[in-house]
């Protein structure tokens, strides 16, 4: 809010531990889950029949994991995840409210993904599974991202700092890794 105050430009990074293993979701978010009506998904009783060791090893950690304990772990996912949104809410709001929201840019990102119990694992993991390496990237920019619209391009967190620099305008980074995403958010295609 002292932000609003001032014309100075700023940024602002926020880490929130949440949603991470071990699950500890507020109860009033807790009590909206209901465990019992969690679908267990196919890839629990996931066979490691031909896989590489490493699949069994990690999921001896896992394996005494019955129905129940998926059910109840992925009810605390989902509540820790909506107390995540909530708190993600209230930052929001405050922008809008300060009258901020029309020249900020916010990004919701993540470094990795959880199995919660997707192929008999819990956790990240060390196997290239979706549910682990496919992450959210959410972007809210009014007036350079249209609000709703969805790309399902590939990217990688360290396009982000070359689309701060260029959304700040200034000039390029010169390593080579990354690239600004402006250009998906106007639907021309891949950032080039």
């Amino acid at each position: 809010e002292r932000f609003a105050k001032d014309a100075t430009p700023w940024i602002l990074e926020t880490h929130f531990v949440d949603p991470h293993d071990p699950y500890f979701p507020l109860k009033q978010y807790l009590d909206r889950y209901d465990p019992r009506s969690i679908p267990v998904p196919k890839s629990f009783n996931d066979s490691f029949a031909g896989k590489p060791g490493m699949h069994a090893r990690e999921s001896a950690s896992w394996g005494h994991m019955t129905e129940q304990d998926y059910r109840q772990g992925r009810a605390c996912y989902y509540a820790s995840v909506e107390q995540l949104d909530a708190q993600i809410g209230r930052m929001l709001d405050a922008l809008d409210n300060t009258g901020q929201a029309h020249n900020t840019m916010v990004v919701f990102t993540t470094d990795h993904g959880d199995l919660c119990g997707n192929h008999r694992m819990w956790i990240k993991g060390w196997m290239p599974y979706e549910e682990a390496y496919r992450v959210p990237m959410v972007i809210r920019w009014p007036g350079h991202v249209p609000a709703g619209s969805i790309s399902k391009h590939l990217v990688q967190t360290h396009d982000l700092a070359h689309t701060y620099v260029a959304a700040a305008g200034a000039r390029a980074l010169p390593y080579p890794d990354g690239r600004a995403l402006q250009p998906l958010f106007a639907g021309a295609g891949a950032a080039s």
